[in-house]
């Protein structure tokens, strides 16, 4: 609920969701905004799932990192390499543990 309202009133550009199962990015889905969730999974099955979201976007990642920092970076990385994200580009994200 924080990240969404975060993302409404601040000039945030995406939402990054780690997820494994994707109920992240379900439950962020379920608030309307116009800021874009981008659900970054590992496993087929959740980014299909997150396919069919409002407002989500399902992103294939490798490999989440147990280092938090290391984790962060690569999201941001694959964003930028994807065109969704820009230098300067204010971002949100989650990973819950």
């Amino acid at each position: 609920m924080a990240s969404m309202y975060t993302g409404n009133h601040l000039r945030v550009r995406a939402i990054a969701s780690l997820t494994e199962t994707g109920s992240t990015p379900l439950w962020m889905s379920r608030i309307s905004s116009g800021t874009p969730i981008y659900a970054l999974s590992r496993h087929e099955s959740t980014n299909r799932k997150v396919s069919l979201y409002r407002g989500a976007f399902p992103v294939y990642l490798t490999t989440i990192h147990a280092n938090h920092a290391k984790a962060n970076q690569e999201a941001i990385d694959l964003l930028k390499k994807q065109g969704a994200l820009e230098d300067g580009d204010f971002v949100i994200i989650i990973r819950v543990i």
